[in-house]
């Protein structure tokens, strides 16, 4: 095999940062309670693979069934709708969403209307039930609004 060195990073032993607090602090304290905690965290993290999995299986065959008119996606559990959502528009924005975006994109699906999303895109529904991406100009603070000569 290969002889790597190990990289030792100070920050890693300084109580500022929480991640060093959690690791020589927390989890030492939690795994003197249960010792097999890291056994119980690893199924865990092993459970939450195989769920995502089957989630964004479940987003991707709602896909197919709208067959491109989003309303359709009301037919769909949550689950699936969400993650059917999710995928579409990270995919085509390439950032990813946050709760508050999935939650107005759903609203947006059965009650119309827009919703601002990261990287300055816009979404809205065609009449044909299609999921319209726009990016916008941003007008943020110090950006000058057009003249309205």
């Amino acid at each position: 095999g290969h002889a790597l060195e190990i990289a030792h990073d100070r920050s890693n032993l300084d109580p500022r940062y929480l991640r060093s607090r959690v690791r020589h602090g927390l989890l030492p304290a939690l795994v003197a309670e249960n010792p097999r905690l890291t056994e119980q965290f690893a199924s865990l993290a092993e459970d939450a693979r195989a769920l995502a999995a089957f989630v964004r299986k479940a987003g991707s065959e709602a896909l197919v069934r709208a067959g491109g008119d989003f309303r359709r996606l009301a037919e769909e559990s949550e689950v699936a709708r969400r993650s059917a959502v999710r995928q579409h528009v990270e995919s085509a924005i390439g950032t990813a969403l946050r709760r508050t975006h999935l939650v107005a994109l759903e609203r947006m699906l059965t009650a119309g209307g827009q919703v601002r999303l990261p990287g300055d895109f816009v979404a809205s529904l065609s009449e044909r039930g299609e999921l319209v991406l726009e990016r916008v100009t941003k007008r943020g603070r110090g950006s000058q609004r057009p003249n309205s000569e």
